[in-house]
């Protein structure tokens, strides 16, 4: 077998090992180098990593006839300024006569001790950037390094680029595992946070839509975790091309890079769009929470309801120049939850203060005006403002109808008036509006009311 037949073998071996794209470039080094020892019958073969700015270039491991071992020798420009820029602008180094060519000269007291004759040093390249050197040394007699002999050091310096090129590959897989177990944590935690709100809700029996208000959830958590997972397919799509790249030996450095960058992008839009439903999730739990006492007691409604307007009408007046009038006749006793009446009002009446004027408008005003019905009462609560869209008014009472989204409103504030009102007290709710006019809500509740089991 001839040498060029000989050496065409090896490398053909090498270039099939899996110990090259494994990802382990210590392990790739260690194989490439024996293989080169091998193939050229040299005494010592080593590898050197350039740093950025192409004046230090370090040993990282060499392969003589004691075995391996890892260096940290170095090299610096300023000491060797003839050998830089013979790597600057040269395919090889090819050095027959060590000691004294023009490139290698400046190595003669180490290349004395050592008794090298030979240099033969083909650069390690990564997305078409020098990043290292293989160095093939050769001891005793001056040797004459053959074509065949340069272009079988280059192809392994250039299996070895691949090699980089793998680590680096798997160094992004692995942070892409992590993110992706990190952001798998968060989910599993915000899932059970929603199953314990569910939970909570359940005992409370504080909303009977529970089949809407579910739906509501899972269309809001839908936007950021359909971003989220908009954002996972395109890094998969991204590895799929950098990987064909880099099996068909295409990759170059500044697909790399966009690769890189599109990674850390995509990983801080998922963590943004996981926190954006962690605090959905937040808000969908406080729903849950009793605000309230549940007993059932005697109260006369005037007195129930001054506590609460007195309670709210510095805040209103205060945040939102919005001032409230009370109109109730005396003497209403109610067998009710003065809990859920107490958190009824609070709600109607700040999504007043919020939701109802416009900016520009002055003269803000709610009134509440109560009337005995024998049986039952008429509670309305009425504003001055801005009125309710049409196209959303037949929607106001599901979870997660806002026109204050971007302001942070949840959208949820009716959906718990609704289901207190048409649950716990056993009442009924309706809604009046007329645009730049007023809406009024209309609520009438039992005066007696027994406990359900």
């Amino acid at each position: 077998m001839s040498e060029q037949e000989q050496l065409n073998k090896l490398l053909l071996e090498v270039s099939q090992s899996p110990t090259i794209d494994c990802g382990d470039y210590a392990s790739a080094m260690k194989y490439v180098t024996q293989i080169c020892r091998a193939g050229l019958d040299v005494a010592r073969c080593s590898v050197w990593q350039l740093d950025k700015t192409f004046t230090q270039i370090r040993c990282l491991i060499l392969n003589h006839s004691k075995g391996i071992e890892e260096s940290n020798n170095t090299c610096t420009e300023t000491d060797y300024p003839a050998y830089f820029k013979a790597l600057r602008e040269k395919r090889f180094i090819v050095a027959d006569n060590a000691q004294v060519d023009p490139d290698t000269f400046e190595f003669k007291d180490y290349l004395q001790e050592e008794h090298i004759a030979s240099i033969l040093d083909a650069p390690i390249r990564q997305g078409g950037h020098i990043v290292g050197t293989l160095c093939c040394e050769h001891t005793g007699q001056i040797r004459a390094w053959s074509p065949d002999e340069q272009s079988f050091v280059g192809s392994l310096a250039d299996i070895l680029g691949r090699a980089l090129t793998a680590q680096d590959r798997r160094q992004v897989q692995q942070s892409l595992e992590e993110s992706n177990q990190y952001l798998s944590k968060l989910i599993d935690e915000r899932t059970h946070h929603l199953s314990l709100a569910f939970e909570q809700i359940s005992e409370q029996e504080k909303m009977a839509s529970l089949g809407k208000l579910v739906a509501g959830v899972a269309h809001e958590i839908n936007n950021p975790i359909g971003l989220g997972i908009t954002t996972a397919t395109h890094i998969e799509d991204m590895t799929l091309q950098i990987s064909k790249a880099f099996q068909e030996g295409t990759i170059t450095q500044s697909q790399f890079k966009e690769y890189i960058e599109v990674v850390e992008e995509g990983s801080l839009l998922l963590i943004e769009n996981l926190h954006r439903a962690a605090d959905l999730v937040k808000s969908f739990k406080q729903i849950a929470v009793d605000q309230s006492d549940n007993s059932f007691l005697e109260i006369n409604l005037v007195d129930t309801l001054n506590n609460i307007v007195n309670s709210l009408k510095a805040e209103l007046k205060k945040k939102h120049q919005t001032t409230i009038q009370l109109n109730c006749p005396k003497n209403i006793l109610l067998n009710t939850c003065p809990g859920s009446i107490a958190q009824i009002m609070t709600n109607l009446l700040m999504n007043a203060g919020i939701h109802a004027f416009p900016e520009d408008q002055t003269d803000r005003h709610v009134s509440i005006t109560v009337e005995d019905q024998q049986t039952q009462i008429k509670l309305c609560v009425e504003d001055n403002g801005q009125g309710i869209r049409p196209e959303i008014i037949n929607k106001i009472y599901e979870p997660f109808v806002t026109t204050r989204r971007s302001q942070g409103g949840s959208g949820l504030g009716l959906n718990i008036v609704h289901n207190l009102v048409t649950q716990k007290l056993q009442g009924t709710i309706e809604v009046e509006s007329q645009p730049n006019q007023f809406t009024r809500f209309i609520i009438f509740i039992p005066k007696t009311l027994e406990p359900s089991n």
